[in-house]
């Protein structure tokens, strides 16, 4: 199971499109210094979640990429919920990512349902 931080780092290449992410892009969207970024980079590539080519960016494996998606989605879930009972989007945006490690399977899966199902009242 990866950390965290793997799974923000994930989250982010995935969001910035899974192929030939550069550090810049990474370090801007996360709000961390570059060097922090580079060394992330083989960290993630020694466990198989991306293909890292230094000084081209990292592409994000198969592995890597059911991790962003994952992350991805839970952090949308999180936010539109929040949204729904009255956050403002930018603390909603704020809270999900600090939620969306924590949640468990089954209550992410049970949430992800309510969302959809309130989406679809008229």
């Amino acid at each position: 199971m990866p950390t965290k931080g793997f799974e923000d780092y994930l989250e982010a290449i995935h969001l910035l499109g899974g192929r030939n992410v550069k550090t810049g892009e990474v370090a801007k969207h996360l709000e961390v210094n570059p060097a922090s970024v580079s060394e992330m980079f083989p960290k993630l590539a020694a466990e198989g979640y991306v293909i890292y080519e230094k000084y081209r960016g990292v592409n994000l494996t198969d592995k890597g990429r059911k991790v962003g998606s994952h992350m991805t989605c839970r952090h949308n879930t999180l936010a539109e919920f929040l949204q729904i009972i009255g956050v403002g989007a930018e603390v909603a945006e704020k809270e999900a990512c600090a939620l969306e490690h924590s949640l468990s399977k089954d209550t992410a899966a049970k949430l992800s349902a309510f969302v959809e199902s309130i989406k679809k009242l008229p």
